[in-house]
């Protein structure tokens, strides 16, 4: 007879051993985990007691180096935006003088303009340059010279310096045998 009777296969037992030595890898698994979550929360204790009291220590006297600089700090921020804001105005001055300068040489263009086609013999009263119109208050001896000057007036319309004349009055003074004459250019 057979002395030795297996009655678990050679599977079963294999696994029962598999099953044994994966309980034990997981108990020290587990008690490798507690034990460093334990050490870590230890350290993060002692590290944070001793650390939050130097660092406040530090942070006072960063601090107080730091007190004398803030008046210093605020005057060269105060300086800045000084600087900034009389760096704007300075531009905007230069745009202004600019346009000025223009508006100056448009205006000069526009008197000279008009000075040119003014026949000898007219006396000019008023000269008005304005934005937007150029008023002329004439007088002279005789008609000839008033229609030599409309004639000159409407070629300043040809060259575009004026896009329209117009004769406002036309008057005979009868004391003085004169005549005036009221025109408005509009540019």
């Amino acid at each position: 007879m057979l002395q030795d009777v297996n009655f678990l296969t050679v599977k079963k037992r294999d696994k029962a051993k598999s099953r044994k030595s994966l309980l034990a890898v997981r108990i020290v698994a587990v008690c490798y985990l507690v034990i460093i979550g334990f050490l870590s929360v230890l350290a993060f204790y002692f590290e944070n007691r001793v650390s939050l009291d130097t660092a406040k220590k530090n942070e006072d006297s960063f601090l107080k180096t730091i007190v004398p600089f803030k008046s210093r700090e605020a005057k060269l921020l105060l300086i800045k935006d000084r600087i900034a804001d009389i760096s704007e105005i300075l531009k905007r001055r230069e745009k202004v003088a600019g346009k000025e300068r223009a508006e100056k040489a448009n205006y000069e263009k526009i008197i000279t303009s008009f000075e040119e086609k003014i026949p000898q013999g007219i006396v000019v009263n008023v000269l008005e340059v304005e934005e937007s119109k150029v008023v002329l208050n004439l007088s002279s001896d005789s008609l000839n010279l008033i229609d030599d000057l409309i004639d000159g007036l409407t070629s300043l319309g040809e060259d575009e310096i004026i896009s329209s004349l117009l004769l406002d009055s036309l008057s005979l003074s009868q004391d003085k045998s004169k005549y005036s004459i009221l025109l408005t250019a509009n540019l």
